[in-house]
């Protein structure tokens, strides 16, 4: 006979999921450039929205990502520069990760693309802004008031 187990707190990272950070929700609007270097890093850009962040990354939820982009996403390496605004002094932060997985929703699209969904890693060796880490930090349980905040 099974047991059922009861948790009390929140388990830590899953099989198969290497975070050690918990992931926060959030739904502030960002800048998403796409970088492809094959193409002399020309950034693509795009309006996402932030789904859950961590220090070390975030997934983003992009509306329409364009067919086009999508294929030349897939045959290239892909960086992402991700842009919010500061819940309190409104200053641009602007990180520089690589894009580590997609979901691409093809059947929920139009003609002009569909939407995606984007996991961002992002390394101090790609210059983490510590505005970024102090940013996440006022998400925690202590500051959760900036998980709402608007971006610019």
């Amino acid at each position: 006979m099974a047991k059922e187990y009861q948790l009390d707190e929140p388990l830590g990272p899953q099989r198969g999921d290497a975070r050690s950070q918990q992931r926060l929700p959030n739904r502030l609007k960002v800048k998403l450039d796409i970088l492809i270097p094959e193409q002399t890093f020309t950034p693509k850009p795009l309006d996402a929205r932030i789904v859950d962040l961590t220090e070390g990354g975030m997934q983003l939820r992009v509306p329409q990502l364009p067919f086009v982009l999508h294929n030349q996403m897939m045959r290239h390496t892909r960086l992402a520069r991700v842009t919010l605004s500061h819940p309190r002094t409104g200053e641009p932060i602007k990180l520089t990760g690589r894009i580590v997985w997609m979901d691409f929703q093809k059947g929920a699209g139009n003609e002009l693309g569909a939407p995606c969904s984007l996991g961002i890693f992002f390394s101090e060796k790609e210059g983490l802004d510590a505005r970024y880490a102090e940013f996440v930090e006022s998400l925690g349980p202590a500051g959760g008031a900036a998980a709402g905040g608007a971006a610019k």
